[in-house]
């Protein structure tokens, strides 16, 4: 994140394996309903988004994702692209991460829901935070994090 004081961090994690849903604009899974920022508007705080998703991708070589936020009227699709890590064609084990910045007024006040979600149609994960079901050497279940560090300039 830029300079400036941290007022405060939010941390949510999310660890059920999860069998993700196909087709175009989709959401994959919900990380968060109850994300409230302190003061997000013009000329406040500046929000510094950090996200992994663990995957297990045989059959996927790219994803289309965001990160969906969602206040009940107004759906914002935020991190498209960007920060993005998924390894090669066909990989058994992947994460895809989030990291970017969103400048105070990009969403307005309110509580909302977070989610993975997916843009382009057959971009999804075979599975999201996978499990000792998808291999042994996962000795526990993965979670997907997310970090929001809500700054002032």
């Amino acid at each position: 994140a830029g300079g400036g004081k941290t007022i405060k961090r939010h941390y949510f994690e999310m660890n059920t394996r999860t069998t993700p849903t196909g087709g175009v604009n989709t959401d994959q899974f919900t990380i968060t309903s109850g994300f409230t920022p302190i003061l997000p508007t013009a000329g406040n705080n500046d929000l510094w988004v950090q996200c992994t998703a663990p995957v297990n991708g045989a059959s996927q070589n790219w994803f289309n994702m965001c990160l969906r936020f969602d206040n009940g009227s107004t759906q914002y699709n935020l991190g498209q692209n960007i920060g993005t890590n998924f390894p090669g064609a066909n990989p058994q084990q992947g994460a895809y991460d989030w990291n970017f910045n969103l400048p105070a007024g990009t969403i307005a006040a309110g509580t909302y829901t977070i989610k993975v979600h997916m843009i382009t149609n057959s971009s999804q994960a075979d599975f999201w935070n996978p499990n000792s079901s998808d291999d042994a050497r996962v000795s526990t279940q993965s979670a997907t994090t997310l970090m929001i560090t809500e700054y002032k300039n």
